[in-house]
Parts: C-alpha cells; sequence; structure tokens
C-alpha cells in the first residue's frame, strides 16, 4: 500500500510540473502572440498614416485641376457665344459623355491634332484640350 500511495504521489507531483510547464509555455506564447499583434497594430497604423498623406496629396492635386478645369471652362466655353466653324455640338453647357472622352482619348493617341478631334467628336477645341489635359495629369498623379 504504502508503493501505491508513492506511486500515486509521483504520479501526481509529475502532473503538476507538466501542467506548470504547459501553463508557462503556453503564458509565453500568448506573450508572444500579443507582441506580435502589437507590431502588425503599429505596421497597419503606420500604413494607414502613409495612405491617409498619399490620399491627401492627390486631393490636393485634384482640386488643383478641378480649379484649373473651371479657369478654362469658363474661358473657352462660355466666353463666346458661336461655335466655332467645324463644331457641331449645340449644347455648350453639357458635359461631354464618357464615349466622347474615349474617342477624344483614342484619336490623340492616334496621333490627331485638338482641331481635328474636334472637328471629329463634335467637340469645342477648349473641351478637348481639357479632356487631354485632365488625362494627362491624372497620369502623372498616378505615376507620382
Amino acid at each position: 500500500m504504502v508503493y501505491a500511495l508513492v506511486g500515486a504521489l509521483v504520479a501526481l507531483l509529475v502532473f503538476a510540473a507538466l501542467k506548470l510547464f504547459t501553463m508557462r509555455g503556453l503564458a509565453a506564447r500568448e506573450r508572444a502572440l500579443r507582441e506580435d499583434l502589437e507590431r502588425s497594430r503599429e505596421g497597419l497604423r503606420q500604413f494607414a498614416l502613409e495612405v491617409e498623406g498619399r490620399l491627401d496629396r492627390k486631393l490636393d492635386r485634384l482640386e488643383v485641376l478641378v480649379e484649373e478645369a473651371r479657369k478654362i471652362l469658363g474661358e473657352e466655353l462660355f466666353s463666346r457665344e458661336e461655335p466655332l466653324a467645324g463644331e457641331r455640338r449645340e449644347d455648350r453647357l453639357g458635359l461631354p459623355s464618357d464615349a466622347e472622352r474615349q474617342r477624344v482619348l483614342a484619336l490623340a493617341a492616334a496621333g490627331n491634332r485638338p482641331e481635328a478631334i474636334a472637328q471629329a467628336v463634335g467637340l469645342l477645341r477648349g473641351e478637348v484640350d481639357l479632356i487631354l489635359r485632365l488625362h494627362q495629369s491624372g497620369e502623372e498623379m498616378d505615376r507620382g
């Protein structure tokens, strides 16, 4: 019977030691996971700040482009009452459609001059210039 008690006591001590070792291991793993999580959180915070800065710079550039567009629209589109020769579009207050903008870009990429593009698409020369400038500025923003 003494051997049984000693055996049970040894088994209990081994079990307690394993439990303590396992708990220490779990605590160490938990600490490591918390540290990894904190590093990840800090990395995401830094990334968010970087993205926010980029967006702010692009928004500032876009505001400049919008102001330029307003100036160009005011000077080119609304400063004259009669369309130039070859300009067929009657409603000068409407914006060019997406299809018209895409056609302007395609014709420009093919090497056509703005005057020829305006005549082919039925837009004002100023509208063609504006579309081309905004497209060029947008590409510069994407690169920078």
